[in-house]
Protein backbone atom coordinates (compact mmCIF):
# COMPACT_ATOMS: atom_id res chain seq x y z
CA UNK A 1 0.00 0.00 0.00
CA UNK A 2 3.16 2.51 0.27
CA UNK A 3 2.77 3.38 -3.50
CA UNK A 4 5.41 6.36 -3.68
CA UNK A 5 8.27 4.15 -2.14
CA UNK A 6 7.03 1.00 -4.38
CA UNK A 7 7.66 3.65 -7.92
CA UNK A 8 10.51 4.69 -6.10
CA UNK A 9 12.10 1.19 -5.51
CA UNK A 10 10.80 0.21 -9.46
CA UNK A 11 12.30 3.16 -10.36
CA UNK A 12 16.16 2.37 -8.98
CA UNK A 13 15.48 -1.09 -10.23
CA UNK A 14 15.45 0.51 -13.83
CA UNK A 15 18.11 2.85 -13.06
CA UNK A 16 20.07 -0.07 -12.70
CA UNK A 17 19.29 -1.93 -15.69
CA UNK A 18 19.80 1.46 -17.53
CA UNK A 19 23.53 1.74 -16.47
CA UNK A 20 24.08 -1.46 -17.93
CA UNK A 21 27.26 -1.17 -20.20
CA UNK A 22 25.26 -2.81 -23.23
CA UNK A 23 23.52 0.82 -23.19
CA UNK A 24 20.17 -0.37 -23.18
CA UNK A 25 18.05 3.07 -23.58
CA UNK A 26 20.66 4.30 -26.97
CA UNK A 27 19.40 0.38 -27.97
CA UNK A 28 15.88 1.80 -27.49
CA UNK A 29 16.07 5.16 -28.67
CA UNK A 30 17.69 3.09 -32.06
CA UNK A 31 14.42 0.96 -31.60
CA UNK A 32 11.89 3.97 -31.68
CA UNK A 33 13.99 5.18 -34.49
CA UNK A 34 13.63 2.49 -36.49
CA UNK A 35 10.15 2.05 -35.55
CA UNK A 36 9.37 5.62 -36.63
CA UNK A 37 11.27 5.23 -40.46
CA UNK A 38 8.96 2.12 -41.11
CA UNK A 39 5.77 4.31 -40.10
CA UNK A 40 6.83 7.00 -42.79
CA UNK A 41 7.17 4.83 -45.01
CA UNK A 42 3.99 3.22 -45.27
CA UNK A 43 1.98 5.08 -47.68
CA UNK A 44 -0.92 3.73 -50.15
CA UNK A 45 2.01 4.20 -52.58
CA UNK A 46 4.26 2.31 -51.23
CA UNK A 47 1.49 -0.85 -51.02
CA UNK A 48 0.24 -0.37 -54.26
CA UNK A 49 3.79 -1.17 -55.24
CA UNK A 50 3.71 -4.74 -53.76
CA UNK A 51 2.89 -7.66 -56.41
CA UNK A 52 0.18 -9.69 -56.06
CA UNK A 53 -1.15 -11.51 -52.77
CA UNK A 54 0.04 -14.91 -52.67
CA UNK A 55 -1.59 -16.82 -50.44
CA UNK A 56 0.15 -20.15 -48.54
CA UNK A 57 -0.46 -23.86 -48.99
CA UNK A 58 -0.85 -23.97 -45.93
CA UNK A 59 -3.64 -22.12 -43.40
CA UNK A 60 -2.21 -19.15 -42.28
CA UNK A 61 -1.79 -18.77 -38.99
CA UNK A 62 -3.59 -16.74 -36.21
CA UNK A 63 -1.30 -13.39 -35.12
CA UNK A 64 -2.16 -12.72 -31.07
CA UNK A 65 -0.54 -9.00 -30.69
CA UNK A 66 -0.97 -6.49 -28.51
CA UNK A 67 1.27 -4.36 -25.94
CA UNK A 68 2.99 -5.73 -23.30
CA UNK A 69 1.57 -6.98 -19.94
CA UNK A 70 -1.96 -6.81 -21.98
CA UNK A 71 -3.00 -9.60 -21.27
CA UNK A 72 -1.45 -11.88 -23.89
CA UNK A 73 -0.21 -14.38 -22.10
CA UNK A 74 -3.21 -15.08 -19.90
CA UNK A 75 -5.27 -15.82 -23.43
CA UNK A 76 -2.50 -17.78 -25.38
CA UNK A 77 -2.65 -20.49 -22.54
CA UNK A 78 -6.18 -20.25 -22.49
CA UNK A 79 -6.22 -21.45 -26.01
CA UNK A 80 -3.57 -23.94 -24.90
CA UNK A 81 -6.55 -25.61 -23.31
CA UNK A 82 -8.09 -26.14 -27.28
CA UNK A 83 -6.98 -29.32 -28.97
CA UNK A 84 -7.08 -28.07 -32.04
CA UNK A 85 -5.06 -25.12 -31.27
CA UNK A 86 -0.87 -24.95 -31.16
CA UNK A 87 0.31 -22.35 -29.75
CA UNK A 88 3.96 -20.64 -30.29
CA UNK A 89 4.95 -18.30 -27.55
CA UNK A 90 7.27 -15.38 -28.51
CA UNK A 91 9.55 -17.19 -30.94
CA UNK A 92 11.47 -15.35 -33.06
CA UNK A 93 9.69 -17.24 -36.52
CA UNK A 94 8.71 -14.03 -38.00
CA UNK A 95 11.99 -11.53 -37.65
CA UNK A 96 14.25 -14.58 -39.16
CA UNK A 97 12.11 -15.10 -42.11
CA UNK A 98 12.07 -11.62 -42.96
CA UNK A 99 16.13 -11.11 -42.41
CA UNK A 100 16.05 -13.80 -45.24
CA UNK A 101 14.38 -11.81 -47.50
CA UNK A 102 16.17 -8.54 -46.59
CA UNK A 103 13.91 -7.62 -44.04
CA UNK A 104 10.91 -4.31 -44.06
CA UNK A 105 12.38 -2.52 -47.17
CA UNK A 106 12.44 -5.48 -49.86
CA UNK A 107 8.74 -5.92 -48.93
CA UNK A 108 7.92 -4.08 -52.49
CA UNK A 109 10.19 -6.40 -54.48
CA UNK A 110 9.58 -9.60 -53.36
CA UNK A 111 7.92 -11.59 -56.15
CA UNK A 112 6.24 -14.92 -55.63
CA UNK A 113 8.58 -17.28 -55.69
CA UNK A 114 10.69 -15.33 -52.94
CA UNK A 115 7.44 -15.00 -50.95
CA UNK A 116 6.79 -18.77 -51.23
CA UNK A 117 10.15 -19.46 -50.55
CA UNK A 118 9.39 -17.57 -47.12
CA UNK A 119 5.61 -18.86 -46.18
CA UNK A 120 7.77 -22.27 -46.63
CA UNK A 121 10.54 -21.14 -44.49
CA UNK A 122 8.01 -20.09 -41.82
CA UNK A 123 6.88 -23.01 -41.07
CA UNK A 124 10.00 -25.21 -40.86
CA UNK A 125 10.97 -22.69 -38.42
CA UNK A 126 7.81 -23.07 -36.52
CA UNK A 127 7.98 -26.42 -36.56
CA UNK A 128 10.97 -26.34 -34.60
CA UNK A 129 8.75 -24.87 -31.47
CA UNK A 130 5.35 -26.46 -31.87
CA UNK A 131 3.81 -29.37 -33.76
CA UNK A 132 1.89 -28.52 -37.20
CA UNK A 133 -0.64 -31.69 -37.84
CA UNK A 134 -3.25 -31.04 -40.37
CA UNK A 135 -5.89 -29.46 -39.44
CA UNK A 136 -3.99 -27.35 -36.17
CA UNK A 137 -4.62 -23.90 -35.88
CA UNK A 138 -1.87 -22.03 -35.59
CA UNK A 139 -1.39 -19.15 -33.32
CA UNK A 140 1.75 -17.07 -33.30
CA UNK A 141 1.70 -15.15 -29.80
CA UNK A 142 4.11 -12.58 -29.89
CA UNK A 143 2.59 -8.51 -28.26
CA UNK A 144 4.92 -6.47 -30.83
CA UNK A 145 3.87 -7.78 -33.99
CA UNK A 146 2.16 -4.75 -33.64
CA UNK A 147 4.95 -3.32 -35.47
CA UNK A 148 4.75 -6.21 -38.08
CA UNK A 149 1.92 -6.42 -39.91
CA UNK A 150 3.33 -5.51 -42.96
CA UNK A 151 6.16 -7.61 -43.35
CA UNK A 152 3.16 -10.52 -42.01
CA UNK A 153 0.67 -9.44 -44.43
CA UNK A 154 3.14 -9.70 -47.14
CA UNK A 155 3.62 -13.48 -46.40
CA UNK A 156 -0.10 -14.68 -45.37
CA UNK A 157 -2.52 -11.94 -46.55
CA UNK A 158 -5.30 -14.01 -45.21
CA UNK A 159 -3.63 -13.88 -41.85
CA UNK A 160 -5.92 -13.01 -39.17
CA UNK A 161 -5.68 -11.17 -35.95
CA UNK A 162 -6.15 -11.46 -32.57
CA UNK A 163 -5.48 -7.68 -30.35
CA UNK A 164 -5.09 -7.97 -26.52
CA UNK A 165 -6.35 -4.55 -25.41
CA UNK A 166 -6.26 -3.28 -21.95
CA UNK A 167 -6.03 0.53 -20.42
CA UNK A 168 -2.79 2.09 -21.54
CA UNK A 169 -2.00 3.09 -18.06
CA UNK A 170 -2.17 -0.33 -16.60
CA UNK A 171 -0.27 -1.66 -19.34
CA UNK A 172 2.50 0.52 -19.48
CA UNK A 173 2.61 0.68 -15.62
CA UNK A 174 3.11 -3.11 -15.76
CA UNK A 175 5.71 -2.67 -17.98
CA UNK A 176 7.43 -0.35 -16.09
CA UNK A 177 7.57 -2.26 -13.08
CA UNK A 178 8.76 -5.45 -15.09
CA UNK A 179 12.06 -6.38 -14.64
CA UNK A 180 12.19 -7.99 -18.26
CA UNK A 181 15.79 -8.65 -20.30
CA UNK A 182 17.05 -5.30 -21.76
CA UNK A 183 16.73 -5.69 -25.03
CA UNK A 184 16.00 -3.11 -27.85
CA UNK A 185 12.44 -3.46 -26.91
CA UNK A 186 11.99 -3.64 -23.43
CA UNK A 187 14.47 -1.33 -22.77
CA UNK A 188 12.01 1.15 -23.92
CA UNK A 189 10.33 0.68 -20.24
CA UNK A 190 13.09 1.56 -17.85
CA UNK A 191 11.76 4.87 -18.15
CA UNK A 192 8.04 6.35 -18.38
CA UNK A 193 8.45 8.29 -21.01
CA UNK A 194 10.24 6.51 -22.78
CA UNK A 195 7.90 3.97 -22.47
CA UNK A 196 4.90 6.65 -23.48
CA UNK A 197 6.30 7.36 -26.42
CA UNK A 198 7.43 3.86 -27.65
CA UNK A 199 3.56 2.88 -26.70
CA UNK A 200 2.35 5.94 -29.01
CA UNK A 201 4.79 5.44 -31.81
CA UNK A 202 3.57 1.18 -31.63
CA UNK A 203 0.23 2.00 -32.08
CA UNK A 204 0.03 4.91 -35.02
CA UNK A 205 2.03 1.68 -36.58
CA UNK A 206 -0.75 -0.74 -36.00
CA UNK A 207 -3.31 1.77 -36.85
CA UNK A 208 -1.51 2.83 -39.82
CA UNK A 209 -0.94 -1.37 -40.88
CA UNK A 210 -4.39 -2.39 -40.31
CA UNK A 211 -6.09 1.34 -41.67
CA UNK A 212 -4.01 0.57 -45.37
CA UNK A 213 -4.28 -3.28 -45.63
CA UNK A 214 -7.34 -5.30 -45.71
CA UNK A 215 -6.55 -7.31 -42.21
CA UNK A 216 -9.04 -9.24 -40.35
CA UNK A 217 -8.75 -8.04 -36.45
CA UNK A 218 -10.65 -9.55 -33.65
CA UNK A 219 -10.49 -7.59 -30.55
CA UNK A 220 -10.67 -8.39 -26.77
CA UNK A 221 -10.17 -6.35 -23.71
CA UNK A 222 -8.20 -7.58 -20.79
CA UNK A 223 -10.38 -6.75 -18.43
CA UNK A 224 -13.66 -8.08 -20.17
CA UNK A 225 -11.23 -11.14 -20.21
CA UNK A 226 -10.97 -11.12 -16.41
CA UNK A 227 -14.28 -9.90 -15.75
CA UNK A 228 -16.06 -12.68 -17.82
CA UNK A 229 -14.00 -14.91 -19.94
CA UNK A 230 -16.60 -17.41 -21.11
CA UNK A 231 -18.82 -14.87 -23.13
CA UNK A 232 -15.40 -13.33 -24.45
CA UNK A 233 -13.42 -16.90 -25.63
CA UNK A 234 -17.07 -17.54 -27.10
CA UNK A 235 -17.01 -14.52 -29.16
CA UNK A 236 -13.46 -15.00 -30.01
CA UNK A 237 -13.97 -18.75 -31.01
CA UNK A 238 -16.53 -18.32 -33.32
CA UNK A 239 -14.85 -15.29 -35.18
CA UNK A 240 -11.91 -17.61 -35.50
CA UNK A 241 -14.14 -21.01 -36.66
CA UNK A 242 -12.87 -22.53 -33.68
CA UNK A 243 -15.31 -25.15 -31.73
CA UNK A 244 -16.20 -24.47 -28.05
CA UNK A 245 -13.81 -26.52 -25.37
CA UNK A 246 -14.73 -26.04 -21.60
CA UNK A 247 -10.92 -26.59 -21.22
CA UNK A 248 -10.56 -22.87 -22.59
CA UNK A 249 -11.67 -22.02 -18.79
CA UNK A 250 -9.58 -23.82 -17.03
CA UNK A 251 -6.30 -22.41 -17.61
CA UNK A 252 -4.49 -22.64 -14.60
CA UNK A 253 -4.94 -26.66 -15.87
CA UNK A 254 -3.34 -25.71 -18.82
CA UNK A 255 -0.57 -23.49 -16.72
CA UNK A 256 0.59 -25.99 -14.82
CA UNK A 257 0.72 -28.78 -17.15
CA UNK A 258 2.38 -26.20 -20.36
CA UNK A 259 5.86 -26.46 -18.60
CA UNK A 260 8.58 -23.63 -18.24
CA UNK A 261 6.69 -20.16 -18.51
CA UNK A 262 8.94 -17.49 -20.50
CA UNK A 263 7.36 -14.90 -20.41
CA UNK A 264 6.60 -11.90 -17.61
CA UNK A 265 3.69 -13.20 -16.62
CA UNK A 266 4.53 -16.43 -15.16
CA UNK A 267 3.27 -15.86 -11.78
CA UNK A 268 -0.23 -14.77 -12.30
CA UNK A 269 -1.17 -16.79 -15.61
CA UNK A 270 -0.79 -20.26 -12.75
CA UNK A 271 -3.46 -18.17 -10.53
CA UNK A 272 -7.09 -18.46 -10.77
CA UNK A 273 -9.10 -15.44 -12.58
CA UNK A 274 -8.28 -12.12 -10.38
CA UNK A 275 -9.27 -8.37 -10.46
CA UNK A 276 -6.27 -6.52 -8.58
CA UNK A 277 -4.50 -5.57 -11.86
CA UNK A 278 -7.81 -3.86 -13.12
CA UNK A 279 -7.12 -0.17 -12.64
CA UNK A 280 -3.95 -0.46 -10.88
CA UNK A 281 -2.61 2.66 -12.35
CA UNK A 282 -4.39 5.12 -10.00
CA UNK A 283 -2.39 3.92 -6.90
CA UNK A 284 0.39 5.56 -9.12
CA UNK A 285 -1.66 8.20 -11.10
CA UNK A 286 0.73 11.26 -9.58
CA UNK A 287 3.98 9.37 -11.24
CA UNK A 288 2.32 9.21 -14.21
CA UNK A 289 0.55 12.47 -14.91
CA UNK A 290 3.76 13.36 -17.00
CA UNK A 291 2.60 10.86 -19.82
CA UNK A 292 -1.04 10.86 -19.56
CA UNK A 293 -1.12 13.25 -22.28
CA UNK A 294 0.26 11.17 -24.48
CA UNK A 295 -1.32 8.02 -23.67
CA UNK A 296 -5.06 10.38 -23.64
CA UNK A 297 -6.00 9.37 -26.93
CA UNK A 298 -5.51 5.91 -26.75
CA UNK A 299 -7.75 5.93 -23.75
CA UNK A 300 -10.30 7.63 -25.57
CA UNK A 301 -9.99 5.40 -28.84
CA UNK A 302 -9.93 2.26 -26.90
CA UNK A 303 -12.97 2.81 -24.54
CA UNK A 304 -11.24 3.70 -21.43
CA UNK A 305 -11.24 6.94 -18.93
CA UNK A 306 -8.90 8.46 -17.10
Amino acid sequence: GDYDAACAAFTRMNEAQAANPSQPLVRAGKHRANVSERLERMTPAWIESWCAPVRSKRPAPIFLVGFPRSGTTLLDTMFMGHPDVEVMEERPVVATVGSTFGGFHRIPELDEAEIRKAQDRYFEEASRYVPLADGTHLIDKAPLHLNSVPVIHRLFPDARFILALRHPADSLLSCFVSNFRTNSSMSNFLRLDTAAEFYDLTFRNWETSTTLLPVEVHSIAYESLVGDPEPELRRLSDALGLAWKDAMLDHTKTAAERGVIKTASYAQVTEPIYHRSVARWQNYRKHLEPILPVLAPWVEKFGYKL
